[in-house]
């Protein structure tokens, strides 16, 4: 957002058996050194955690944390996430006012309500002939 980069740390869990973390294992053969080359600024650890699907872990310089989920994934997506990681500013993600819809004309039928078709009043009777 302001030019500076605000991923500190750059943590890659994953587990040394697992079929889910194959994929993982080949982008810390083939991409991991040029992730290093990229972002050589990022402190990059990787952790080993047995019987674990592999994921990203980012932690920002105003202390929020951020992970991905990488189970099944290729190589090239993993280093895709990791520069996703690296690019963001690490802030929360925008709240808005609370309404779905920005108008400056709401609408004059009133706001849908499940109640809205319903009669006041239960219908009377029928009459018996």
């Amino acid at each position: 957002r302001t030019g500076v980069r605000t991923l500190e740390r750059l943590v890659l869990n994953y587990c040394t058996h697992s079929g889910s973390s194959k994929g993982f294992r080949t982008f810390l053969e083939t991409h991991l050194p040029k992730l290093k080359g990229e972002y050589p600024h990022l402190d990059i650890q990787v952790q080993v955690k047995s019987g674990y699907h592999p994921y990203l872990e980012g932690t920002y310089k105003n202390g929020r944390v951020k992970a991905i989920g990488v189970k099944n994934e290729g190589p090239d997506t993993i280093h895709e996430f990791a520069q996703f990681l690296a690019d963001q500013w690490g802030g929360a993600k925008l709240k808005h006012n609370g309404k779905r819809q920005f108008t400056q004309t709401p609408s004059v039928q009133g706001t849908w309500t499940p109640y809205l078709n319903r009669p006041s009043t239960p219908p009377a009777p029928a009459a018996k002939k």
